[in-house]
Parts: C-alpha cells; structure tokens; sequence
C-alpha cells in the first residue's frame, strides 16, 4: 500500500467527473490503506486522503497505514471533503442506507460510479503479481493433492475437505472460492458444488479450485480423466483446449474482452458445440477472485497492461459431462504471459485404482 496508489485515484478523480471519492469497500479500503477493517470510510480529494474508522480500529489502523486516521463522527466525513463539490461513490459497494445517511450529514451532490476502484485495481504492480505467483504456486500443490486423492470410492466432498485443510497447514490464508470437485456427469454443471458422490472408473473429473496467499487469489481448473476416457469426452477435451490455446495466444492490449471471448467461442461454434458454452472466457483477478474486466461477448472493456484475467473457455453435456480448462493470464506491453504454465494441461488420463 502507497502513496503511489492514492495519487492513481487523485488523478482519475477529473476523468470520473468528480472532486473527490468516498471508498467503503472493506477490499478497496484495504488496497489504498493497508489496513483490514470491516466497517470504515476512505475519503479521497484532489489534494488528501483519509481513513475515517471508529473506536475499534483507531489505534491499529493509526500504526499500520500512512494515511491520517481520523475518529467517525457524525461529520468526518464531510469535514474531510472539505470544498468538495462533487462527491463520487462506487454503485456497486455503498448501500443505500449509507448513501441516506452521507445526504443525512451534509453531502448534496452524490455521484454513483461504475466501479471507480475496481477499475483502479484491475491494474496489477508488479508486487501484486509476485503475490499472485505466490498463490499460484500454492494452488499448483493443491491440484497435487487432489490427483493424489482420485481412489474408487473417495466422494467428491472429502477431497474438497481435505484441500482446505491442506492449504491453510502451508500457508494458505483462506480459499479463493469453494472449491468445486466434480466426478462423472456432474461435471456438466459449471458451478457445481460437491456432495457425497463417489468416484469410480470411467469418470471424468473437473477440478476448479483457488486459495488466497498474501491477501491474493488464483484460480485454476484442470479436467482429468479417471480410467478409460469416454470418447466424446475426449474429443470435447482436445476442443476446449484448441479454444483455450488460441484465446491466450490473441490475448494482447487494447483487444476488447469481448473480443478476446469471440476466439474461444469460434472455435466452439466450428466444433458444432455453441450451445454448451454456458459462460464468458474469463475474468480479472486480484484481491478478489471475481473483478474487473469480465471476458464476455458485450464487454467492450479494453485490455491493458498490468491486467490479470483467467482464461477458462467449456463445453457442458448434460447427463454425461463437463470440461472446462482456466489459467491465470497477465497482460504485458508486448501480449500476455501465461502466470499458471507451470502447470501441464495435456489430456491426462489417470489409472483407476
């Protein structure tokens, strides 16, 4: 956390069309400040920024961030904006409640943003990137883990127990998301959550997973193939792949997302399996597993350098199965670089035993 991110804001302050900038996101707060709270006010200005936070988090947040901390009070808020005229709020994370309660205090001309931080964040420091590797590293372990748990009979839910414990003994802070284990024709279901399935020969098997290292997270989904592979599953393999390949290889700056999703869904569409393509390509990630920009086909954000997405194209058969296959991506002046290649990808058929 710095100076140096504060001044991103200040400087996007004329751009967004406003004096100043009032954060509440517990995330955003933390990204500008360094400080973990749950309940707190960054007030941003053209020439200052402020923690505001009450008795709880005063003396810790005083020795942990560089910015003034400030007592909340029925007006710090709007002492802090001092001659603001035009006070901007992200519409995604203020409540309405609050934004009552900011009018309430004094604050006439509030303006909803389209995430103003979000898209602040969406830039990763190269600090940011070392931490992403970090989780990476550790998610890799994981993927380890589960492949060494795949034994006829072992269900579904006790590798995904079984992973968190993993991560949290070597480090993990917390997991990404919850993890989704999936044998056989569950897997056709892209946000499936694990049960007491039992895994047996001839399953296919899709592993999407994630774990937070240093307040990071990654985000990788291999599909495997428990014995035989069912044929079809198997051509549906090699296409995912194709379409994940080519969609990284494109990836480049001041590409849209959407465009960037239109690689993977042509190829999907040539294959004749468009209608089982049931997401966007990817998504940014970060402090959080979900942000900014999301690679879907009216996205017509720009990529830029510095941004990390996923790209994780998938084809869905109901009733028989599902592959999805996602890396972490960053885009770099010159294209993109791969952060999770150090993880195979080929179609890996697993013995049962």
């Amino acid at each position: 956390m710095s100076q140096k991110r504060v001044k991103r804001v200040q400087n996007a302050l004329k751009t967004w069309g406003v004096d100043a900038l009032i954060v509440k996101d517990p995330v955003d707060i933390y990204y500008l400040s360094g400080c973990h709270v749950t309940t707190g006010t960054i007030v941003v200005t053209k020439t200052k920024c402020t923690l505001v936070v009450d008795n709880r988090y005063l003396e810790k947040c005083t020795k942990e961030t560089f910015m003034p901390v400030v007592l909340a009070a029925a007006d710090a808020i709007v002492k802090q904006l001092g001659k603001a005229k035009a006070v901007g709020f992200s519409q995604e994370s203020l409540p309405y409640g609050t934004y009552l309660a900011l009018k309430k205090e004094g604050i006439k001309n509030l303006m909803p943003l389209d995430g103003p931080m979000l898209e602040i964040r969406s830039i990763k420091e190269a600090a940011e990137v070392a931490k992403l590797e970090k989780a990476i590293k550790l998610c890799y372990k994981g993927i380890d883990f589960v492949v060494e748990q795949l034994t006829t009979g072992v269900t579904e839910k006790k590798i995904a127990k079984g992973l968190e414990l993993f991560w949290l003994e070597r480090g993990g802070d917390c997991l990404s998301f919850e993890p989704i284990i999936a044998f056989g024709k569950n897997s056709s279901m892209p946000h499936y959550r694990s049960q007491e399935v039992k895994l047996k020969a001839g399953d296919i098997v899709l592993v999407d997973i994630g774990v937070v290292v240093d307040g990071y997270a990654s985000d990788m989904t291999r599909t495997f193939f428990y014995g035989k592979p069912n044929p079809k599953l198997a051509t549906i393999y090699d296409i995912v792949l194709d379409a994940q390949k080519k969609s990284i290889k494109a990836a480049k700056p001041d590409m849209s997302a959407a465009d960037l999703y239109g690689v993977s869904k042509k190829v999907i569409d040539k294959a004749g399996y468009g209608d089982n393509y049931l997401h966007g390509l990817g998504h940014g990630i970060g402090l959080e597993t979900h942000e900014t920009p999301y690679l879907r086909p009216t996205t017509k954000t720009l990529l830029v350098p510095g941004t990390c997405i996923t790209i994780e194209p998938g084809i869905y058969l109901p009733n028989l199965g599902g592959v999805r296959i996602e890396d972490m991506l960053l885009i770099t002046k010159g294209g993109s670089r791969t952060l999770t290649s150090g993880y195979p990808k080929e179609l890996c058929v697993i013995p049962a035993k």
